[in-house]
């Protein structure tokens, strides 16, 4: 009987204690509204978030970063067309992981809207397709945008345009080749990294 009340008033005492130590109780606690304000005011001043401006590139620089990804998984047994098999042989290094990728909004969106004043200013843009591709930094690229040489090997997202696959499209481009001398399979031949690789 001894035993069961010295266990049942150590017990006590932890609960207590804990108690003590963590006033919330379990779980996560809720934000107050001075912590709420700072993260909306500015979540990137965070020393782990990601931050990146962004940056209008040309075909010539970005191709090669999406020729890397395509061939770097082939190696890995991951391509688009074929179903999947057993995995028999791994390449002998691994490549650094990417988290995540942020970029400034007001840059994106004069880049973009340069593109559609460009390439298609009756549309305003009806006729155009932003695509999202998926790119490995190669030491050239990370040299010529001159950036930090510890992104090479990381995979990067890159945002291309190009006229959509309808009639209005293609008078648009025609439209736009015969009045701007605009010629080429998409607006330019150039893109945008999207820049703030993390980590």
């Amino acid at each position: 009987m001894k035993k069961i009340l010295m266990f049942g008033s150590v017990l006590f005492v932890a609960v207590v204690y804990l108690s003590w130590r963590n006033p919330g109780g379990p779980g996560p606690k809720p934000p107050t509204a001075s912590t709420s304000a700072t993260a909306a005011a500015g979540a990137t001043s965070a020393p782990d978030a990601p931050t990146g401006n962004g940056q209008p590139v040309t075909r010539a620089q970005y191709q090669p970063c999406l020729d890397s990804f395509v061939s770097v998984m082939a190696r890995y047994g991951i391509t688009s067309n074929i179903p999947p098999v057993k995995n028999t042989a791994c390449p002998a290094m691994t490549y650094p992981i990417t988290t995540s990728e942020s970029f400034q909004a007001s840059g994106l969106m004069a880049w973009m809207q340069g593109v559609i004043d460009t390439y298609d200013p009756d549309g305003k843009g009806a006729n155009l397709d932003f695509q999202m591709k998926f790119g490995i930094c190669t030491p050239n690229f990370v040299k010529s945008t001159s950036q930090a040489a510890s992104l090479v090997g990381r995979i990067a997202v890159f945002i291309v345009p190009a006229y959509r696959t309808t009639d209005a499209a293609k008078a648009a481009k025609a439209k736009v080749s015969k009045t701007r001398g605009v010629t080429g399979t998409d607006p330019g031949g150039g893109g945008y990294e999207l820049g703030g690789l993390q980590p």
